[in-house]
């Protein structure tokens, strides 16, 4: 099963004045390989935070949410 390292940084949300954790960019576990992401919280990209490695993870072979 391959995996995406997300990428992160935390900006102002203009709308709400909160500090979220935005997707910057992915990284393939495995290759090593650059992915573009959107940039939108990792929870609604399907991501989960893996505290073994301290990195929130994307399943690249599961179906992106909203997508059938």
């Amino acid at each position: 099963m391959s995996k995406i390292v997300l990428i992160t940084t935390h900006e102002r949300n203009p709308k709400t004045g909160r500090v979220e954790e935005i997707v910057s960019h992915g990284v393939h576990q495995s290759s090593g390989r650059s992915e573009i992401l959107p940039c939108e919280t990792p929870q609604s990209l399907g991501a989960a935070f893996c505290n073994t490695i301290g990195e929130w993870l994307l399943d690249y072979d599961r179906p992106a949410l909203g997508r059938t």
